[in-house]
């Protein structure tokens, strides 16, 4: 791969160099209004990807990289500098002796348990859109609000809720919300029996195969979060997620990582109440995008950048979005970069780069894109843009970062697994 050296700005990154010689430099501000990127692959999304987290650490910023390869993940945070080592938080789901506990129902305030339900019910829709249905997400929607309404609940309550009366008696002792109170006294329990095993057999089926193998319901089944997110963004923090799908399994991967998307949307706009000022940039990065992208995502889009969470998206191919996520996407980014695609690609993005020759995209060498930026709040023209070299080996930072997040992020295998034992066999 040709081209020059990564370097870093206070000002801005330098995303890449025309044929001139001449750096494309790309604002933080420019950053805000988001960045998406298209190619094959091996064409050199994952390197810009690299290279702008490299240009993140060295300016002390914070962001989160969801990784479904593990790749990425795993260079990016053996490249972190010294100075930066404990600011990283290197999240691997299949490091099973050492479970990381994210619960996304923990705690949340009462005026956000609407939307963060709908959130999570998206998350389920995303995986099980082939056998979804107005049923399942009715009684589902209702299930999570009872949840998220009691105290001390984890996802592994959510098959058991609707077998077990008494339990399902205990968390109605806690809910505040008259809607769903009504749902499951009055509505759900005038349901005739064959009429309620007809309705809860496809959530216990679905969640159950979800949860049986420990990789995830080690994650989720815990009730107190070791991970921060709010004060990850706030902080300037790093979090890295390896959800490589070889050794998670495709539908715990996608689930885990929509959960997360999600869960920085909800800190971001927990921000309302914070000053613009006090409002620290932070970046979400995500490889492979599709596989986390509920219907809920459009809104994040269009929402993040007034708490100054920016995105960075790439994927390969416009087939692997849904149309309207597809408009929300192109809608809403700033930065566009357009590394080889295939020919069905090639009129609609030519088109949204203003870039007449269909052809050339189909072309383009590796490493090299077609880039158009909101530079300073204005769009460019297409830039035929190389994309620089990143180091040619990490710091080695990897172990010590990964034992420190083990240290301070992790519980043992044993202890979880026997809490979790204890409340599936509570009576």
């Amino acid at each position: 791969m040709d081209g020059a050296h990564l370097e870093h700005h206070n000002d801005h990154c330098v995303l890449g160099t025309l044929v001139s010689g001449e750096s494309v430099p790309l604002t933080h501000d420019d950053r805000r209004r988001h960045l998406y990127l298209i190619g094959k692959s091996g064409t050199g999304k994952s390197t810009l990807l690299f290279n702008l987290m490299l240009a993140d650490l060295a300016l002390g910023r914070g962001f989160a990289l969801l990784d479904p390869h593990g790749d990425l993940a795993r260079d990016v945070a053996d490249a972190a500098p010294p100075y930066r080592t404990n600011d990283v938080l290197y999240f691997d789901p299949s490091d099973l002796s050492h479970p990381i506990a994210f619960n996304p129902v923990e705690r949340v305030p009462f005026d956000q348990r609407p939307l963060v339900s709908a959130h999570i019910v998206a998350a389920f829709k995303h995986l099980w859109g082939d056998s979804w249905g107005p049923r399942l997400e009715y009684i589902l929607g209702n299930s999570l609000r009872l949840l998220l309404d009691a105290p001390g609940t984890t996802l592994l309550g959510l098959p058991r809720l609707l077998v077990d009366d008494a339990y399902r008696k205990r968390l109605l002792a806690t809910c505040a919300d008259p809607v769903i109170r009504a749902f499951w006294t009055r509505e759900f329990a005038e349901y005739q029996e064959r009429f309620v095993t007809e309705a809860i057999s496809p959530i216990q089926n679905k969640i159950g195969a979800l949860l049986s193998p420990p990789v995830l319901r080690n994650i989720i089944g815990q009730k107190r979060s070791t991970i921060d997110i709010p004060a990850i963004m706030n902080n300037g923090r790093i979090l890295i997620v390896n959800l490589s799908k070889g050794k998670l399994g495709e539908g715990p991967a996608h689930l885990l990582g929509a959960f997360l998307a999600t869960a920085f949307a909800q800190a971001a706009e927990g921000r309302a109440d914070m000053r613009e000022a006090d409002r620290r940039d932070f970046t979400l990065y995500a490889d492979e995008f599709q596989n986390f992208a509920t219907d809920s995502f459009a809104s994040i889009l269009s929402e993040a950048r007034k708490w100054r969470l920016s995105l960075a998206l790439a994927h390969q191919f416009l087939g692997q979005l849904p149309p309207l996520l597809r408009q929300a996407v192109i809608g809403n980014a700033g930065t566009v970069v357009a590394f080889r695609i295939g020919a069905e690609d090639a009129p609609l993005i030519a088109d949204e780069l203003g870039h007449h020759n269909h052809a050339t995209l189909c072309d383009t060498r590796n490493f090299v894109a077609w880039v158009k930026l909101m530079h300073r709040g204005s769009p460019t023209d297409a830039l035929h843009v190389q994309m620089l070299l990143p180091p040619q080996a990490g710091s080695g930072r990897l172990p010590a970062i990964r034992s420190r997040t083990r240290a301070r992020h992790a519980r043992s295998r044993h202890l979880v697994e026997d809490q979790i034992s204890r409340f599936l066999s509570r009576s």
